[in-house]
């Protein structure tokens, strides 16, 4: 749709590990928050490609959506010179910009060095200032809040938990009057996990992916230690389909006891056996963090689709670290003893879920029952499917 150039545009940036979104918003005649236009481009997790592949792909996605808002084609500054002039731009110097606001949620930034390194960067890139909230740059967990702009009395405060290839949870809360305009804005609180795959990423589809081998080797130990071996398996249990099977076929493999040589081999290995033409297997061309990622589809199936009681065991795992994650950032009226500090009310919560895992209704369902176990009831959970959507139409609701 092309937008009159009097309306506002605002847009909210995802960026992520596999892609990135940028979705632009504005207000219809009737005053409704709505979405102009979308663009995306390239992977822009920032710890993972570095500022220069970060700025180009949020450019290349921003620039996609603008066009078609503006029915012309839209060149924003190259990196290149961006990287050169790192002084955030004012409003004075704003004329020319069709950007109102912007809400960049990445991945990677987990430091406020990060976030005061790119500020200025991406304030020249979108010719949007860095005053009145109207230049965000935080984590992609901050736009997953977006919920809380819009939710009722008495909810006030919001938990995100995200689920994809990594996770992390942050709560944040809702105020009002604390921009120079009066407007809301969300301020983070605390946060837990987030601290990669070496040191948790609990809940995630690497986590699933690693306990999804942990239950395998297990369970062929105690097969062992009791006596049973794959051999003496009826024909029927051997073809029938199972996480075990799933995984041996997806590696290539016969025997779990053979996982340990693709599991430690290193990332780029020339150790792997090769077929009869000279290629390596596709697991020897990923990385190790990839190659227990890959294999979260493979869970999820034999869980949910076989309901296999091994990948059951394995997601519960999984999201029980997650769920201990969610109740560290809570208070309950149950236990007037902890020490409230930032820790949020349960009754005045909205829980956030995203994260590609967390796509899977079951997954979900995984985790309020563990939630639920443990004395967590909120009042509103929400999953958030498109981040960057739900993040615009906030901002066009927030600034008009």
């Amino acid at each position: 749709m092309a937008a009159q150039m009097t309306s506002k545009l605002h847009v909210c940036i995802d960026c992520g590990g596999s892609k990135t979104v940028a979705v632009i918003s504005t207000l219809s005649s009737e005053g409704e928050a709505i979405v102009a236009a979308r663009g995306t481009s390239g992977p822009s997790n920032y710890k993972d490609n570095g500022v220069h592949i970060f700025l180009s792909a949020i450019r290349t996605a921003v620039q996609s959506a603008l066009s078609k808002v503006l029915g012309r084609s839209v060149e924003l500054p190259v990196v290149d010179d961006i990287l050169k002039e790192r002084n955030p731009i004012n409003s004075e110097s704003q004329k020319s910009s069709n950007l109102y606001s912007a809400w960049i949620g990445a991945s990677g930034i987990d430091a406020t060095q990060d976030i005061r390194t790119l500020e200025p960067l991406l304030s020249r890139l979108l010719s949007v200032p860095l005053t009145s909230q109207r230049l965000i740059v935080a984590n992609d967990s901050y736009i997953l809040c977006s919920p809380l702009l819009s939710c009722p009395a008495p909810i006030e405060n919001a938990i995100v938990a995200i689920a994809g290839t990594g996770s992390v949870v942050v709560s944040f809360r809702r105020e009002s009057g604390s921009t120079d305009d009066g407007t809301k804005s969300i301020i983070q609180l605390a946060r837990a996990g987030g601290w990669g795959h070496l040191l948790g990423d609990d809940g995630s589809g690497f986590f699933a992916g690693r306990e999804a081998i942990r239950e395998v080797l297990r369970e062929f130990n105690l097969e062992e230690l009791e006596g049973h071996t794959s051999s003496s398996s009826s024909s029927d249990d051997t073809r029938k389909e199972t996480l075990r099977s799933l995984l041996l076929s997806h590696f290539g493999l016969d025997s779990p006891d053979e996982l340990f040589s693709v599991i430690y081999a290193p990332d780029s290995t020339s150790a792997a056996p090769s077929d009869g033409g000279g290629k390596k297997p596709e697991w020897a061309q990923v990385d190790r963090k990839q190659r227990f990622v890959s294999l979260a589809p493979l869970v999820f199936h034999a869980a949910f689709k076989l309901k296999d009681d091994t990948a059951l065991r394995a997601l519960r795992t999984s999201v029980s670290g997650l769920a201990a994650q969610i109740l560290s950032l809570c208070r309950r009226e149950s236990d007037p003893q902890t020490n409230v500090g930032r820790r949020v009310a349960v009754n005045t919560t909205v829980l956030c879920l995203g994260g590609s895992l967390f796509g899977v209704g079951d997954y979900r369902d995984l985790l309020l029952e563990e939630l639920s176990s443990i004395g967590l009831c909120f009042p509103h959970v929400v999953f958030v499917s498109d981040a960057a959507q739900e993040g615009a139409l906030g901002l066009a609701k927030l600034f008009g």
